[in-house]
This record gives C-alpha cells, sequence and structure tokens, in this order.
C-alpha cells in the first residue's frame, strides 16, 4: 500500500471519528474532536478531507459563539424584564442551531463515508 493511500485512509478513519465525538453530545468529547481536526487538517492538505476538518472546526467556532451569545442575550432579557416574551425566542434560535448541526453533521458522516468533499465548509479557523 503506497503512503498516499494510507495517509488518505487514516485522513477517511480520523474525520470518521472527529465526527462521531462532534455527534455525542458531551461538551469534552467535542473538545478532543476539534482538537483532533486542527492536527489532521494540515496533514489532509490537499485532499478532500481538508474541507471535512475545516468544516468541523468551522461548526465548532459557530457553537460557541452562538452559545455564549444566547447567554448573554438570555442574561440581558432575564434583567431587563422582557425576558418572559423574548427568552423563548432565543431558545428557538439555538433549537434550530442544534438541529442545522446535527444535520451537517451528519451530512459530513455520509459524506466522508462516500469518499465525497464537505461542500460548503466554513472558513472559520
Amino acid at each position: 500500500m503506497s503512503s498516499v493511500t494510507t495517509q488518505s485512509s487514516d485522513s477517511k478513519t480520523f474525520a470518521i471519528i472527529a465526527y462521531v465525538l462532534f455527534l455525542i453530545p458531551v461538551p469534552i468529547l467535542t473538545l478532543i474532536g476539534v482538537v483532533l481536526c486542527y492536527v489532521k487538517r494540515s496533514e489532509s492538505a490537499g485532499t478532500m478531507y481538508f474541507s471535512h476538518y475545516s468544516a468541523m472546526i468551522g461548526f465548532f467556532w459557530k457553537t460557541v459563539l452562538i452559545s455564549v451569545g444566547a447567554f448573554i442575550l438570555t442574561l440581558m432579557l432575564a434583567v431587563t424584564g422582557i425576558g418572559a416574551i423574548l427568552i423563548p425566542l432565543v431558545y428557538v434560535g439555538v433549537l434550530v442551531w442544534v438541529v442545522y448541526y446535527y444535520v451537517k453533521l451528519i451530512q459530513g458522516v455520509v459524506r466522508v463515508t462516500s469518499a465525497r468533499e464537505f461542500n460548503g465548509a466554513p472558513a472559520i479557523g
């Protein structure tokens, strides 16, 4: 087996592992997954797996930003007294993001197992 094939096979295996870590809703596992993505992304430059690692890193940082923003917005709304009306809208927005997050991750798993690039990879990270 050539080193290119081995590297490609390793990249695919690590991408699947990272997707599984992201799909399990335990924060420490997601952190391990994003570290794995940062390490393996540089090794997979020029391959289709680069887009998968970049997408997962983008999802991680977007999720962090949305979580912090929702927390701050919830606190501000609770303090102002209009939270009873608007806080549920914040929660609906977070729920929409969670559904989008899992749909895109499952799409990524399907694409990586089918040896296809992740289309529309977020350019964050």
